[in-house]
């Protein structure tokens, strides 16, 4: 039951907040790194990387042997 309820918050808060916090996020990304390509390849650099994280923190929610 718990997992289908957070399943639910994740869900709506996607589909919720989604779209707002993408526009927000390019907005502020882009007034820090501004015309600067080394913070540019850094800020996508970041990127990258957290989204690999996230990937293996879904992997070990969804399969507890995985870790």
């Amino acid at each position: 039951m718990k997992a289908f309820i957070f399943k639910y918050y994740l869900e709506r808060h996607i589909e919720v907040d989604g779209g707002h916090h993408c526009e927000l996020a390019i907005q502020m990304v882009s007034e820090l790194c501004g015309d600067n390509k080394t913070k540019w390849e850094e800020a996508t650099k970041a990127a990258v990387d957290s989204l690999k994280i996230r990937s293996l923190l879904w992997d070990a929610v969804c399969n507890p042997n995985f870790v």
